[in-house]
């Protein structure tokens, strides 16, 4: 098993544009069933998302709501959402994100 660290906006969803809402968005192709995959075989998921700095700046309250209401309403699971940015240089592996496509056991080591 291993903890795999996502990024919310940019990989799993686009980077919300000034004119749209976060609520609006809607995932990548592939990004929920490789996310649900990689937790079903045993992996420990966790979301990584920066939203709380643009929407403090907005005046948006409740992103962390917003973002839990949001991973539910597209069936995306999960074990944590981290808002903010954790220290992850402990890290062992890191994988490049290009694709949801290109995402399979092999580059996982699984």
């Amino acid at each position: 098993m291993m903890r795999i660290f996502i990024a919310l906006d940019g990989t799993i969803c686009p980077v919300k544009k000034e004119d749209e809402s976060f609520e609006n968005l809607i995932p990548f192709p592939g990004a929920k069933e490789k996310i649900n995959k990689l937790r079903k075989a045993g992996h420990y998921i966790i979301i990584l998302t920066k939203r709380h700095l643009s929407a403090y700046n907005s005046g948006i309250k409740n992103i962390g709501k917003i973002t839990l209401e949001w991973l539910d309403a597209n069936g995306i699971e999960f074990d944590e959402l981290y808002l903010g940015t954790p220290d992850i240089s402990q890290l062992q592996v890191s994988v490049k994100f290009t694709d949801w496509n290109v995402i399979e056991e092999k580059l996982l080591g699984y």
